[in-house]
């Protein structure tokens, strides 16, 4: 990719987002599907489609924890611009440049986001609750009937791929879960059906390591 045209120096305005619907909430942050249309301030690149948008909210300045939330942000989009792509790594394909936003009745409160590609098979964690048996997952509906030997190589090979990739260019996740691990589709039916493709997600946390010392050095 040409310089200037790293995700991490992609600019994307609010106003050129289309909010689709919530895929997922936390603490700090929220990550939305949502429609791009977008000439990017910086390199020039046209951005369009369906993607991931991960924003985090409030006063960064005053709220420690919210500060780390959107440091993790930053570090996600340059982590995966350095590590560059991978089939098996979730794509980043920009930042949200920051706004103003209302939120819960008030005023003031500052966005920042980066836009990921958008995984319409959910994560590993939400199949695994669908599929266990009831009796292994407390409070869950009773749809288990356990996981077939293929989909559990769809999932792990793919997996170990990913991490491989990133341990080549000197990176370790930290965080490595089925939370973490987003599939392009639904699992197959039976052995011979088209493979989802599996991707590993949220880099905000990873490290990268000094090579040829056993110590950890910032990214």
């Amino acid at each position: 990719m040409t310089p200037g045209g790293l995700p991490q120096d992609v600019h994307v305005h609010a106003g050129d987002m289309e909010v689709i619907g919530k895929l997922g909430k936390g603490r700090y942050s929220t990550v939305s599907s949502v429609m791009v249309d977008a000439s990017t301030l910086g390199s020039g690149k046209i951005l369009r489609g369906q993607m991931a948008l991960k924003t985090s909210w409030g006063d960064f300045d005053a709220d420690i924890e919210l500060s780390a939330q959107r440091w993790a942000l930053e570090q996600e989009i340059s982590i995966l611009s350095t590590m560059g792509p991978h089939q098996n790594v979730i794509s980043a394909k920009g930042r949200a440049v920051s706004y103003r936003a209302h939120r819960e009745g008030s005023v003031g409160f500052h966005t920042f986001g980066i836009l990921l590609e958008e995984m319409a098979g959910g994560c590993v964690q939400s199949l695994i609750e669908y599929v266990l048996p009831h009796d292994l997952m407390p409070g869950k509906l009773p749809h288990g009937k356990g996981f077939a030997p293929y989909e559990v190589l769809v999932i792990m090979v793919q997996t170990v791929a990913g991490v491989w990739h990133a341990h080549k260019q000197g990176y370790i996740h930290r965080d490595l879960k089925a939370d973490n691990l987003f599939l392009s589709g639904h699992l197959p039916r039976t052995a011979s059906d088209l493979l989802p493709r599996l991707v590993v997600a949220d880099w905000g946390i990873a490290l990268k390591l000094l090579q040829d010392v056993m110590q950890v050095a910032p990214t």
